[in-house]
């Protein structure tokens, strides 16, 4: 049996913890017959300095073991090791070994945002324990509706629909265009009970090796392009916008065409934004963490009320924009002049 291959790590979030918060580790065997008795020793470390370490049993009664571990508090995003080693119980033989990338964040990744939102109206459409608390706890005022009938009379600069809102009602997605047409951001976070947003199909299609990102787009500050890929590895199926040919939606994360080129063509995303009337609407259907514990969540949230209160530009189909191709310098005869000399 070959063990060195046979022992899956999995961490919490792929591994982007918030400093201070307790993340958890868990380790089993990928083994047909029964797991030998080892021992997994560990220890934690940043730039080769050991902040922790530490040892969990594993045995033919025990064939996953669990680790909670909690890394010091940041105040910028740092790099972490956890570095692995399983032994066997009797004689101390390595039978596997390996390391895990840990992503600590700050706590406060929304910290200060609440100035941009200071006396405008800002609604949530979520669960009790979900958007609202993390914004309040951001000195972010917000008011929370429980329903899509909620939005028919109100008015607001800010919307946020927490996942899984929207229902298979006919007029349930009417009054969040309103709001936008009226000058409103409305962000819309994945959305599984629906068949479509805004007009446009979702469909179900399995995640690529690494969907293509407009890095330079403010909704993606913050993350690198290790942290983007992190979004989708082993999500499985996806919920994806499918975009029709040339249409007046700007695409931010999506697949990647199936030949290249600079035709429009149908397109299929995970995260676009559309202008329409005064306003603009953010669809986000990239799998997201819990608010509170998965930094990359909090992130895209940041990134998200920093752009939806500036004001809105035109979304232009891909066909009308302007495509700006690198300047290569034009090739000449060179010349070189010797120090202190005459060409």
């Amino acid at each position: 049996m070959n063990t060195a291959a046979a022992m899956i790590v999995i961490l919490s979030n792929q591994g982007y913890w918030f400093g201070g918060q307790p993340g958890t580790i868990r380790a089993s065997w990928a083994l047909s017959g029964p797991a030998p008795q080892a021992v997994l020793v560990w220890d934690l470390k940043v730039d080769g300095v050991q902040l922790a370490a530490g040892r969990v049993g594993l045995g033919p009664g025990d064939p996953a073991g669990e680790l909670k571990m909690t890394v010091p508090e940041v105040r910028v995003p740092t790099s972490m090791k956890w570095h692995y080693r399983v032994q066997a119980r009797e004689g101390g033989t390595t039978l596997s070994e390996g390391d895990k990338a840990i992503h600590a964040y700050p706590a406060r990744l929304l910290a200060g945002l609440d100035r941009l939102w200071k006396g405008k109206a800002v609604l949530v459409w979520d669960a009790p324990d979900g958007l609202g608390p993390l914004l309040a706890e951001a000195g972010i005022e917000c008011k929370r509706v429980a329903s899509a009938s909620d939005l028919q009379l109100a008015s607001g600069q800010l919307v946020l629909v927490g996942p899984d809102r929207l229902e298979k009602q006919l007029f349930d997605q009417t009054p969040l265009l309103g709001l936008a047409q009226a000058g409103a951001g409305v962000l819309i976070f994945a959305q599984s009970k629906v068949d479509t947003l805004f007009g446009f199909s979702l469909v179900s299609r399995r995640g690529p090796a690494s969907l293509e990102w407009k890095t330079e787009h403010p909704l993606l500050q913050g993350f690198g392009a290790e942290d983007l890929r992190s979004l989708t590895a082993g999500q499985g199926d996806l919920r994806a916008i499918q975009l029709p040919a040339d249409a007046p939606v700007l695409e931010i994360g999506y697949w990647p065409r199936e030949v290249p080129g600079e035709r429009p063509v149908p397109i299929d995303a995970l995260l676009a934004v559309q202008t329409v009337g005064a306003g603009r609407i953010v669809l986000c259907q990239v799998p997201l963490g819990q608010w509170k514990t998965d930094p990359r969540s909090q992130i895209l949230l940041a990134s998200a009320l920093q752009y939806l209160a500036t004001r809105p530009e035109p979304t232009l189909p891909p066909s009308q924009r302007r495509i700006v191709r690198p300047i290569v310098p034009a090739s000449g005869p060179t010349i070189t002049i010797p120090p202190g000399g005459r060409p």
